[in-house]
């Protein structure tokens, strides 16, 4: 197949969110036509620029998503998905409109002004590419709060991390006086690669060494070490789950590359809608960042409820992707910096979950379920603050806390509500726990029995 860039950018703002599609979105009733051929100039402007750039740098083709992928058939959407890890990773080069927060704003000014040429280095990977871009005009001020809206869009996370080289366009204003950048012009252009950082700015390039894009958690190979990869897909999760979409049936879809990636390069661990089987007693203890604890932290007890979401999009209560959008999941790192230890009484039985189409890694459907071996405490037993019959604690690992002059055991685990089956042992989460004292002599009077969770 010949070389091909791909373009990452903003479709819109998801308050701006249209209830039909854009219009020049690839559909069933447009594709016959687009087949023959059809003209850019009736595409946004940021598609435009993006492919002039990729034909001023001498490609053939560009994968765009809203183009490549028919909007509004549902089987062509989930098989072209479920590709995003091999058409990012396999692309020759992804062009980023990090600025852009709309499709419609492009990233190059339309001025005809002096270009200019700046070569990306030859020595990565046979990249030989000689760049002849239009200079932009300073012509508005980046105000901080919508630099770089892209970056807080769902599908750009694993866009950017799965990409092998990346070319930012960047918008070359003046930054507000009370940006980072104190007034100085912004670069034009920004290449990435794991090897290099380039800027270039109307010529002139100047070389920043080992990229900053290149986070711990994106080095998705040569990993031997389980525990390792276990937080480095948590951290994954943490940055995600910020981030927003404009539909809340995307929520595992726009991770499902970067998941399908991690597999591989962790010896192919069972997926569960967010979580893998091989850490999923740890995984099950994310709690929310916008925590709200119901006990003083005096008492050395915590007590988060999950936000509760209306959206009815099919994942299990105990995944992180059945949160409302942007949410924030997090773990507690001293688990990571100082062990922790599985509770001897807690056991997985079986966890099982159903994809919505042929992929394990995307969409799911009803009937995701996992069921432990455990002991559950009432939750009126640990705290006054709730009354509702039925509520259960269910704790999974305890770990080390430290400061330095001590260092205490925490106890982590999720609250549970009885879901109104007759058998009485099948549950939804509602809330995560942690607890410093006295968990130990709590569960020793209580009987391990079997119980599902969905």
């Amino acid at each position: 197949m010949d070389s091909y860039a791909a373009l990452s950018y903003c479709w819109g703002l998801p308050e701006n969110a249209m209830p039909d599609l854009p219009t020049h979105v690839s559909t069933t009733m447009n594709l016959k036509d687009r087949e023959g051929g059809f003209h850019a100039n009736d595409l946004p402007r940021t598609i435009v620029d993006a492919i002039n750039l990729s034909r001023a740098l001498g490609y053939n083709h560009i994968w765009i998503d809203s183009l490549c992928i028919i909007q509004d058939w549902k089987d062509d959407w989930l098989r072209e998905s479920a590709k995003m890890s091999e058409i990012y990773a396999c692309a020759d080069l992804t062009i980023i409109a990090r600025e852009s927060v709309e499709s419609s704003e492009g990233f190059t000014a339309a001025h005809d002004l002096p270009s200019f040429t700046a070569s990306i280095p030859t020595e990565v990977g046979g990249l030989k590419y000689e760049m002849s871009i239009t200079s932009l005009t300073p012509v508005k001020l980046i105000q901080p709060a919508t630099r770089y809206r892209w970056r807080g869009r769902g599908w750009t996370l694993q866009e950017e991390a799965l990409s092998n080289r990346v070319l930012y366009c960047l918008e070359d204003g003046f930054e507000n006086a009370s940006g980072s950048n104190n007034g100085r012009r912004q670069p034009l252009l920004e290449f990435e690669c794991l090897q290099h950082h380039l800027r270039v700015k109307r010529g002139r390039k100047r070389s920043e060494g080992f990229p900053s894009r290149v986070l711990p958690w994106v080095k998705l190979h040569g990993l031997s070490n389980d525990q390792n990869s276990d937080w480095i897909w948590r951290n994954v999760v943490e940055n995600y789950s910020t981030r927003t979409l404009k539909k809340e049936t995307d929520i595992l879809p726009a991770l499902q590359g970067m998941a399908k990636r991690m597999s591989l390069s962790f010896g192919n661990p069972k997926y569960l809608a967010g979580l893998w089987e091989k850490s999923l007693i740890v995984d099950l203890c994310w709690t929310t960042a916008k925590r709200k604890s119901l006990e003083n932290r005096g008492e050395s007890f915590e007590w988060d409820m999950d936000p509760v979401n209306s959206n009815n999009r099919n994942t299990p209560t105990w995944s992180w992707s059945s949160l409302p959008i942007g949410s924030g999941v997090i773990w507690d790192h001293s688990l990571e910096a100082y062990g922790h230890d599985k509770l001897e009484f807690v056991n997985l039985v079986h966890a099982s979950v159903h994809p919505s189409g042929h992929d394990a890694f995307g969409a799911v459907t009803n009937g995701c379920q996992i069921r432990l071996i455990c002991k559950l405490i009432p939750a009126s037993k640990l705290t006054a603050n709730i009354r509702q019959d039925g509520i259960q604690v269910l704790f999974l690992v305890k770990g080390e806390n430290r400061n330095e002059f001590d260092k205490w055991r925490v106890h982590h685990g999720i609250v549970l509500e009885p879901d109104g089956s007759s058998d009485g042992r099948t549950f939804r989460r509602i809330g995560s726990v942690s607890r410093v004292e006295g968990v130990t002599r709590v569960l020793d009077g209580e009987v391990s029995r079997e119980i599902t969770i969905i």
